[in-house]
C-alpha cells in the first residue's frame, strides 16, 4: 500500500505550485481522488479487522482458547496488514494539517480576487446583485438582501431588512455563497401562492386575536412584530417556513393592493404607524421612505377604497 504522505511529497515543487496557483478556484494539485480511494479501501479493511477482533473476543469468552490460536494462524496475513493500516492512521493529523494549510493559502488568494469572482458568478447564475454593491458588503434585490464578507476568517453573513437570514455565518466560498443567495432569493421573492386578500384576512384575524388577548378594542394599535408571530401560528408552520423576511415582502406587496378587509357588510381599513425603534419596526421593500413601521390598526370604514 502506498504511503499516503507520498501524495503530498511526490516532488519538491509540490507546495510551490500551490503557493503560485493562478486560479484560486482550481482544485489542489495533489491527487485527492487517489487519497479518497485509499481511505475507502482502509475503511473497508478496518471493518473486517473489527469483525475479526470481535470474533476473537467471543471465542475467548466461550473458553475456546485453542480455536483462538487457529484463527490467528488463519488470519496471519490480515493481522500483519493491520499494522500498516494503523501506521496510516497515525499520519492522518499530518494529512489534515497539510490540506488545511494549503486551503488557507487558497482562501487568501480568493480574498484578493473576491469582488471579481463574485461578480462573475452572480452574472453567470443570474443573481441580481445591485450596482451600488461594494466589497466587503454586497446588496441584492434592490438592497433587500445584504451579503457581508469577512476576509479575515473567510466567512460570510446574509441578512435582510428583517435581520439575519442565517443563524450562523457560512464559508465565503463563491459556490456556497451563490447557492445560498439563489436559495434565499427564491424562498423570499418567488413564492407563487401569494394571495393579497387572504394575506389581509390573516392580518385582520391576527390583529383581532391580539386585541382580544390584551382586552383592547377595534382601532387600538398593536405591534407589527406581534402580528407576525400570530400569523405564523395561524399558518401552523414552523417559523423557518414563514419568517419575517417573507412577511416584509408580502406586506410590501399589500401596499399596492386594496387595504380594506370586508367581512359581511362591514369593512375595515388597515393603517400603519411609524416608529423610531428600528428593533421593533420593519422597513418595507420599495417603500423605504415611509420609515420603520412599528404598529398597525384596523378601523371600521363605510366604503371600500381602491388604489389606482
Amino acid at each position: 500500500m502506498m504511503d499516503s504522505l507520498e501524495l503530498f511529497n511526490q516532488n519538491n515543487n509540490q507546495e510551490k505550485k500551490l503557493e503560485n496557483i493562478s486560479n484560486p478556484q482550481e482544485q489542489p494539485s495533489f491527487d485527492i481522488s487517489n487519497l479518497k480511494k485509499e481511505l475507502e479501501e482502509i475503511r473497508k479493511n478496518l471493518e473486517k479487522d473489527l469483525i475479526f477482533v470481535n470474533k476473537l473476543i467471543e471465542v475467548f469468552e466461550k473458553g475456546c482458547f485453542a480455536q483462538i490460536l487457529t484463527l490467528k494462524k488463519q488470519k496471519s496475513k490480515q493481522i500483519s496488514e493491520i499494522n500498516s493500516r494503523i501506521s496510516f492512521l497515525t499520519k492522518i493529523p499530518d494529512i489534515v494539517q497539510k490540506i488545511s494549510s494549503q486551503s488557507e493559502g487558497k482562501c487568501k488568494e480568493i480574498a484578493k480576487r473576491y469582488p471579481k469572482l463574485l461578480e462573475e458568478k452572480c452574472k453567470s447564475e443570474n443573481i441580481p446583485m445591485d450596482k451600488t454593491s461594494r466589497y466587503p458588503k454586497y446588496t441584492f434585490c434592490d438592497n433587500f438582501i445584504t451579503l457581508e464578507v469577512n476576509d479575515k476568517n473567510f466567512t460570510a453573513k446574509l441578512s435582510t431588512y428583517g435581520g439575519k437570514l442565517l443563524q450562523s455565518p457560512i464559508s465565503f466560498d463563491i459556490p456556497i455563497v451563490a447557492e445560498k443567495l439563489k436559495e434565499e432569493i427564491d424562498k423570499i421573492f418567488n413564492r407563487s401562492n401569494f394571495d393579497p386578500k387572504k394575506f389581509l384576512k390573516n392580518i385582520f384575524i391576527s390583529y383581532k386575536k391580539i386585541i382580544k388577548d390584551k382586552k383592547g378594542k377595534l382601532g387600538d394599535a398593536v405591534p407589527i412584530k406581534d402580528v407576525i408571530k400570530e400569523i405564523t401560528k395561524q399558518l401552523n408552520k414552523p417559523q423557518k417556513e414563514y419568517r419575517i423576511h417573507e412577511f416584509i415582502i408580502d406586506f410590501s406587496k399589500l401596499q399596492k393592493e386594496n387595504v380594506i378587509f370586508s367581512k359581511g357588510k362591514a369593512a375595515y381599513k388597515l393603517t400603519v404607524d411609524q416608529t423610531r425603534d428600528t428593533k421593533e419596526g420593519i422597513l418595507l421593500h420599495g417603500y423605504e421612505t415611509l420609515g420603520y413601521i412599528g404598529l398597525i390598526r384596523f378601523n371600521k370604514t363605510n366604503k371600500e377604497l381602491k388604489h389606482d
